[in-house]
């Protein structure tokens, strides 16, 4: 039943088995304990040691220290007052699965494959194809998240110049400053910029759906 749905979604595709394939595991996470939703991880650890070069890419991500280091002034050199901080935020949906994969990555990325019995539940045909490939990008591959962040880097690069991220820059009264994780987009501001962290916010939100990407609206 769960390879059934996730076929339905466009995330696996099932196929013959051939020489080459590598086949990993599944399970899953709590999610929301209270829906009894389950997160779905993609165990790649096979896929990963196949990996051309050892060593997956190096990412450099946002952290709390980063937040708790950036410099905010005593007083608004504005108001006098102890200024107001904003910040904005979206996040893409299900960004990972978003993004498809090419056929080399799908063939080292095999899920373990169905018996006829298995088949006949998930209402495929029993003497048919029996493996499941993944189609998109799994949280588990080790570059899943050097590539979603340069995604999400790249998609902002026209108008978020290196010097705005917090990992390179923590002065609050350069004007606003952005945080990229993955797929959340954060900025932040002192009520000064407010203006400017506002045509900043809407040119993210162009750029998420330029790209064809599902924002999580309930998140913004």
């Amino acid at each position: 039943l769960l390879i059934r749905r996730l076929v339905g979604a466009g995330m696996v595709e099932l196929r013959h088995w051939k020489p080459g394939r590598t086949t990993n595991g599944v399970f899953g996470v709590v999610k929301d304990a209270n829906a009894g939703s389950l997160r779905l991880i993609i165990d790649a650890r096979p896929a990963n040691q196949l990996r051309v070069g050892g060593t997956p890419m190096p990412v450099r991500l946002p952290t709390p220290e980063d937040l708790a280091s950036l410099q905010v002034p005593a007083v608004s050199p504005t108001t006098g007052r102890p200024p107001k901080i904003w910040t904005s935020k979206r996040d893409v949906s299900n960004f990972f699965h978003q993004l498809l994969i090419p056929p080399w990555m799908q063939d080292i990325l095999a899920l373990p494959a169905l018996t006829p019995e298995q088949l006949r539940a998930g209402g495929f045909d029993p003497e048919g194809t029996a493996v499941p490939v993944c189609l998109t990008l799994p949280m588990g591959f080790c570059d899943s998240v050097y590539l979603t962040q340069q995604i999400s880097q790249h998609l902002c690069r026209a108008f978020i110049p290196a010097d705005r991220y917090v990992v390179n820059n923590k002065a609050l009264t350069s004007g606003p400053l952005a945080v990229i994780y993955i797929d959340d987009f954060v900025l932040t501001c002192l009520e000064d910029h407010l203006s400017r962290m506002r045509r900043m916010d809407a040119a993210i939100g162009h750029a998420i759906q330029r790209a064809r990407l599902p924002e999580n609206k309930a998140k913004r």
